[in-house]
């Protein structure tokens, strides 16, 4: 088996800060910011278009039972689908504590590894999409309270 490399969090952190400094407990805190900026971003122009579309589409196929659940389940899903390589490489940036730049991490992933690669591990995302869904439906409602 492998050897534990640290004894604790604090012996974890004081080997980092002493072997890459302060700034080695940042990496992958770029591409996180990247990761977030583009989840959020889809995550709402995909909302907002569908809601805005809801009546069409019902018109269409008929007003379904939890629909409005569905509409945020798919929207949070999708997202995440969209936005699963850029965590792919920040969790390998974090992981191989390399000093390599996001892009060029991003496109040696795309090259040397199938780009579907970079979508494993995407399963356990479904999961933690039906509670991101399940707060976009409690912000909705609690916002037409208020409004």
């Amino acid at each position: 088996g492998g050897q534990k490399c640290f004894q604790g969090i604090i012996d974890c952190l004081y080997q980092t800060i002493k072997s890459e400094g302060v700034f080695g407990l940042y990496k992958g805190f770029g591409s996180t910011l990247a990761g977030m900026f583009f989840y959020r971003l889809f995550y709402f122009q995909i909302y907002d278009f569908l809601s805005l579309n809801r009546k069409k589409i019902e018109n269409k196929f008929g007003k379904l039972k939890g629909s409005q659940f569905i509409l945020e389940y798919f929207t949070s899903q999708t997202a995440s689908i969209l936005t699963y390589p850029l965590d792919t490489i920040r969790k390998q940036q974090m992981v191989v504590r390399t000093n390599e730049n996001f892009v060029k991490l991003l496109f040696n992933a795309i090259v040397q590894r199938r780009f579907l690669e970079l979508f494993r591990g995407n399963m356990i995302k479904f999961q933690e999409g039906l509670v991101a869904s399940l707060l976009l439906r409690f912000i909705d409602e609690f916002m037409k309270k208020i409004i």
